[in-house]
């Protein structure tokens, strides 16, 4: 199965799916589908980017690039 573009990210960060639930106190499978756009949740999103050290908007890229919500980062 090919990374996804996120998953690269996160790997290039050194981070897991599993790190950023921990973090933020969520289960495994929500940090999933906000990463894969198919679950919105923008106060989320925002503590996700805060704790990649990344902008928002650019999240917001690598979720759409990776066929998550189209135009999110507009």
């Amino acid at each position: 199965m090919k990374p996804t573009t996120v998953n690269l990210f996160l790997m290039q960060r050194r981070k897991t799916q599993k790190e950023i639930a921990e973090h933020l106190n969520l289960d495994k499978s929500t940090v999933s589908l906000l990463l894969s756009g198919k679950l919105r949740l923008d106060r989320r999103l925002d503590e996700i980017a805060q704790y990649l050290g990344i902008t928002r908007r650019r999240l917001d890229q690598l979720i759409a690039s990776n066929g998550g919500t189209k135009g999110a980062a507009a």
